[in-house]
């Protein structure tokens, strides 16, 4: 409970069954968490760039490795950026990593995951065997004309999603 909100009945609320909730103290914690239970030292971790600074920090001090997948100013994209997955492809197969660590929608850029670029990277995920670590924290500040969909509707089997109630509701 923070602030007198119970956060399981929340989660249950806006996204769905709470079964499987667990509270931690911030999105930080959650991915270290996920991180050393999920995979080992060396392991590779895929991370949209830029990122926020904790969470490559986090795959350093976890002894893992990084494996960026660079962030490329567009006018092609609704949002004004795009990420090439083709590219994340042919990566993956020369260096095999375990987790893509993704921010959905993305901090800094503020791109909006559309559902083809879901789709793709729930493929990709499937296609390398990789655990989807989503954090959706910034979910409910998504505003028309984008829609913010979960990460594990296209990839439900290997998303963990992380959300907390501190953006929205500047907790």
């Amino acid at each position: 409970e923070i602030g007198g909100v119970e956060i399981a009945g929340g989660v249950a609320h806006h996204h769905g069954d709470a079964a499987d909730t667990r509270e931690l103290n911030d999105v930080v914690q959650a991915i270290q968490v996920v991180l050393h239970t999920c995979t080992s030292p060396g392991d590779g971790v895929v991370v949209h760039v830029p990122a926020y600074p904790p969470f490559l920090r986090s795959v350093a001090d976890s002894k893992r490795r990084l494996v960026p997948v660079p962030a490329v100013r567009t006018s092609a994209s609704p949002t004004g950026w795009s990420f090439d997955y083709d590219a994340l492809d042919a990566t993956l197969l020369a260096e095999p990593a375990k987790v893509l660590l993704l921010c959905h929608p993305h901090n800094p850029t503020g791109h909006v995951f559309g559902d083809a670029e879901l789709r793709r990277i729930a493929q990709l995920a499937e296609r390398h065997d990789l655990l989807i670590i989503s954090d959706e924290i910034h979910a409910d500040l998504t505003y028309a004309p984008f829609v913010h969909q979960p990460t594990a509707l296209f990839a439900p089997d290997r998303t963990v999603t992380i959300h907390a109630p501190s953006k929205a509701f500047n907790l």
